[in-house]
């Protein structure tokens, strides 16, 4: 059934099924003045059901305001309020022709039956509407979702694909510059080779940390006790740390993948300590539903705070910017969340929440 200008809007449903129900509980309360005004018998089995026609009055208001407040879409109103009308005309009918046959030396009996049909015919409709709207939504939703999936993976793939692509065409060359560099350096003395070295050097970790951007974009598809306490010991051990100092107080046990969590450690501890003092200390410490890892180094500028994670963002002449995008990705691919604020002694503190603890 469809709903138009010219009849119901879609937007107006709830609102004449409130009104239906509204006018079942007026209709109730006439028949209690007729009944005692007039000196009505009832028909037998009266009381019962007037109780199921209070209780499906109400329920009909409130349906229609729940329908209104809820998340389904107004698109889905047309069929809620087709579902509604018609379980109304069939159950109405059936209960009246029934009454009819029944109770035909008695007409208020059959209006009784009549008001009794309207109202259970209105209720099991709505309930049927709603259930259909709700399922149709879920699927949509999850359709959504799963196309969603679909293009973001194939997105990373073709990512992946590229940058594999231009490490193997820029190595090439690289290599080549390196060797050339090298005999030139057994040639002649000059301050600029150390330069063109450095450069070299940088490019190539670029390339590097490029390759792994694109790849730990994947969903974790397997996961494994991970010790949170051991893996930022084991990952401290594997990072030039001067004379910086790492405290841990941490001992839960996460379900994470171990290669892409270690990868997460050791990138903010380089940040830490390519930004940070040589004595900087490093934090590591539980939260409700995650851990943080934080410094007493310069910290991060508010206005940075939201670019931060971004591919390429850098402050240092040195960084290839992509430290913290290689963070956010792995966190994204556990399905955790990570968020950056100020450390308790004014450094950097980087809060990682929704973590799946074994």
């Amino acid at each position: 059934m469809k709903f138009d200008e010219g009849f119901v809007t879609e937007q107006q449903i709830p609102g004449v099924i409130a009104g239906l129900g509204a006018g079942l509980l007026l209709v109730i309360a006439l028949e209690g003045a007729v009944i005692a005004v007039m000196d009505v018998s009832p028909p037998e089995g009266y009381v019962g059901g007037l109780i199921i026609g209070v209780v499906t009055g109400v329920s009909l208001v409130y349906g229609s305001y729940w329908l209104s407040k809820s998340d389904l879409s107004a698109a889905r109103y047309g069929r809620v309020g087709a579902w509604a009308l018609m379980a109304l005309l069939l159950c109405a009918s059936v209960v009246t022709g029934f009454a009819l046959v029944a109770y035909s030396a008695n007409p208020f009996a059959v209006f009784v039956a009549t008001r009794w049909g309207v109202g259970s015919g209105a209720f099991l409709g709505l309930v049927l509407g709603l259930f259909e709207a709700r399922a149709f939504e879920s699927a949509r939703e999850s359709m959504e979702l799963r196309r969603e999936k679909d293009r973001v993976a194939g997105e990373r793939d073709r990512l992946e694909e590229f940058a594999s692509i231009v490490s193997h065409d820029l190595r090439g060359p690289l290599n080549v510059a390196a060797g050339n560099l090298e005999l030139v350096g057994e040639e002649c003395d000059s301050p600029h080779l150390g330069t063109v070295e450095r450069a070299h050097d940088r490019m190539e970790a670029i390339i590097d940390e490029t390759l792994t951007l694109a790849r730990q974009g994947k969903a974790v598809d397997e996961k494994e006790s991970v010790e949170l306490e051991r893996v930022a010991n084991t990952c401290w051990e594997t990072v030039k740390t001067a004379n910086a100092t790492l405290d841990v107080d941490a001992s839960a046990t996460l379900s994470a993948d171990r290669d892409r969590l270690r990868h997460v450690f050791e990138n903010l501890y380089r940040n830490a300590l390519d930004h940070g003092p040589d004595d900087v200390t490093v934090r590591v410490g539980p939260l409700d539903d995650g851990f943080f890892i934080e410094d007493d180094g310069p910290g991060i500028p508010e206005d940075d705070a939201e670019t931060i994670f971004e591919p390429g963002f850098t402050t240092s002449e040195e960084g290839s910017g992509f430290g913290l995008a290689i963070v956010r990705r792995i966190v994204e691919a556990h399905g955790w969340s990570v968020a950056v604020t100020e450390g308790q002694r004014g450094g950097a503190r980087f809060e990682f929440s929704d973590v799946q603890e074994v």
